[in-house]
């Protein structure tokens, strides 16, 4: 399935097998979850969520300071 994926304000077509999920994605990424939420369509999801053809993904960094 082909997915467009933005990461950092860069955009990308990224292939994935049938019936990914965002963690899926994010693993062929070698993105670490605990660093980046993943907003699929707009809507801000769990690694958990099913993928398919034409979805859109966004990745946004989780910053923090103390």
């Amino acid at each position: 399935m082909k997915l467009e994926v933005e990461l950092e304000k860069k955009k990308q077509t990224v292939e994935l097998k049938a019936r990914g999920t965002i963690k899926d994605l994010m693993d062929h990424l070698n993105l670490i979850l605990d660093e980046y939420v993943p907003i699929l369509n707009g809507t801000v999801v769990t690694e958990l969520e099913n993928l398919k053809t034409g979805d859109k993904v966004k990745f946004v960094r989780v910053w923090s300071g103390g």
